[in-house]
């Protein structure tokens, strides 16, 4: 082996001298590395990315909620106006938010919990709406926890996970339904006060509000067509390069799915309820944003608040911002000083609605998850409790042919019968009358 060349040794993209050991650790060299680049950096687990995302959006939303704080007169004045907010509206914002979770629990109960509990579908819509709103992975973290407490629970796995998904796509696409055609009634009622006057005012809330409700009137209609299932799952699957399927695999999938999501949703009556207890939900929880501003002292007309809770779907749907924290205090404020709310008023009054609509919720669904995670193992040996009972009743079942026994030898009795007449008729062939003479 002394005899051996010292030839250089390649280490990743590196080339090392001769008799240089390769380095301990990192990534081994792979054909097609380029040189330039040298050996590449770990990638992180992917819940530590969740993590670190999740981080990187609160950082910038404190950011975002300190400047709107600085802005509005600062923290001291806001907080005073929190603190000195009108209880009775408290009270009522309060109530509304109360009863739209109840009215999510009867979507989710509805779409995926079968044959669940309402107070079971209750917990799981506070997970979903409340804990989940909060935490990195919103939603899909609350869906995937809810649809599995479900699962748990008796509904089946793929049924729970699409009904949760349903329930909140249901609930999202009311709100904007909701949102957008106030948008488009005010447009017009303002057109008709103003005389066809001022029009490009007018139709920069009109036209937007159209192409809302044009937009989920096609997705709704796209949704209940097989092929568009089948569509998607083409697509996805030709993203996912790595893993390559058939097109006839990845088509069957997708209409599979899309026969299960019809399953879920059942017949149009109900489905029919489901949207109408998600559009309750929505206009409920529009009802404790405008109770929140008339609790900081802000007196809007029903239709600028719909606008305004517009503004809050909106800015919850923006990425890496958890129940988009951040854009809510720095939008809706300035939105409402353009209406000539004072800064300091305004954001008081998001920072109410904030408390009742997202940190009291997600609190409330932490203790929901955590009563669900307990109460499953004290229940789990109740159905178990008869099987081990079940052979007792079945036990004289066995012993059911010993009765019956008797019944073939019934026969037995009646043999003597048949021999009844030999003395009659065969007294001369006998042999007690021969035998007597």
């Amino acid at each position: 082996m002394g005899d051996e060349p010292n030839l250089p040794v390649r280490a990743g993209g590196f080339q090392l001298p001769a008799g240089c050991p390769p380095p301990a650790g990192g990534r081994p060299g792979k054909a097609g590395d380029d040189p330039e680049e040298g050996v590449g950096l770990p990638r992180l687990p992917p819940a530590r990315r969740r993590r670190l995302a999740f981080l990187v959006g609160v950082a910038i939303g404190a950011g975002a909620v300190y400047t709107a704080v600085s802005n509005a007169g600062g923290a001291a004045e806001a907080l005073h106006r929190v603190a000195t907010a009108l209880p009775g509206w408290l009270g009522a914002g309060l109530v509304a938010e109360a009863l739209s979770f109840f009215a999510l629990g009867g979507v989710v109960r509805l779409l995926a919990g079968g044959a669940a509990a309402p107070a079971t579908a209750l917990q799981a819509g506070l997970v979903v709406g409340g804990l989940g709103a909060v935490l990195p992975a919103a939603p899909a973290e609350g869906v995937v926890m809810a649809s599995r407490e479900l699962r748990r629970r008796g509904a089946p796995a793929r049924s729970a996970f699409l009904g949760v998904v349903l329930a909140e796509w249901y609930v999202g696409a009311t709100a904007l339904g909701l949102v957008a055609g106030n948008a488009l009634l005010l447009s017009l009622v303002v057109q008709t006060h103003l005389g066809g006057q001022r029009l490009s005012q007018v139709w920069l809330v009109g036209a937007p509000a159209v192409a809302v409700l044009a937009v989920l009137a096609l997705s709704t209609w796209l949704a209940h067509r097989r092929r568009t299932a089948e569509w998607v799952a083409l697509v996805a699957g030709r993203v996912r390069f790595w893993r390559r399927l058939p097109a006839a695999q990845l088509r069957a999938q997708g209409a599979a799915w899309w026969t299960e999501m019809e399953a879920v949703l059942g017949p149009p009556p109900r489905r029919r309820v489901a949207a109408l207890l998600a559009l309750l939900e929505s206009a409920l929880d529009a009802v404790c944003f405008g109770a929140s501003l008339a609790a900081a002292g802000i007196d809007l007309r029903p239709g600028v608040v719909l606008v305004c809770y517009g503004v809050i779907v909106v800015a919850t749907m923006v990425p890496f911002l958890p129940a988009g924290l951040g854009a809510v205090e720095t939008v809706v404020p300035a939105l409402l000083h353009h209406l000539k709310v004072p800064l300091a008023s305004g954001l008081a009054g998001v920072l109410v609605y904030r408390g009742l609509s997202t940190f009291l919720p997600a609190a409330a669904g932490a203790l929901a998850y955590l009563h669900l995670r307990l109460a499953r193992q004290p229940a789990a040996p109740h159905p178990a409790a008869p099987h081990p009972a079940a052979p007792h009743p079945a036990a004289p079942h066995p012993a059911a042919p010993h009765p019956a026994a008797p019944h073939p030898a019934a026969p037995h009795p009646a043999a003597p019968h048949p021999a009844a007449p030999h003395p009659a008729g065969g007294g001369p062939a006998g042999g007690h009358p021969a035998a007597g003479p």
